[in-house]
């Protein structure tokens, strides 16, 4: 890896790597991961929630 540039306000990672390091199917299945947990802590979030309030 090159450089990263994390930007709070928006949540977007912007990372360089060097050519040849990683390959593009590397990077996709990665990203898939992240994105997966992403929606299972949003879903766990949402779910937690509304346990709290008692409600649906």
């Amino acid at each position: 890896m090159q450089s990263a540039q994390v930007d709070l306000a928006t949540k977007e990672v912007h990372v360089r790597y060097r050519r040849g390091e990683v390959t593009l199917e590397a990077m996709r299945g990665a990203t898939d991961r992240v994105d997966l947990r992403l929606r299972v802590r949003h879903w766990f979030h949402r779910w937690l929630t509304r346990i709290r309030r008692g409600g649906p």
